[in-house]
């Protein structure tokens, strides 16, 4: 996943400008840091947190 996250870039910025919501579901230990650190390379920390904090980044990681 983190490969595609980063393969595709370009595509994912795009969409969240469009106001897509990002949902990362899985293991804690397993890929989810893998995706968060992707996701984070791709949008920069600051987007991140904002679309943390605005509800359009969530995780449902156990």
């Amino acid at each position: 996943v983190q490969s595609l996250v980063a393969e595709h870039a370009g595509t994912l910025r795009d969409w969240i400008d469009r106001g897509a919501t990002v949902m990362v579901c899985g293991s804690l230990e397993g890929m989810s840091k893998g995706v968060h650190g992707a996701l984070e390379t791709a949008l920069g920390a600051d987007r991140l947190l904002e679309l943390t904090e605005t509800g359009r980044y969530r995780r449902d990681v156990y």
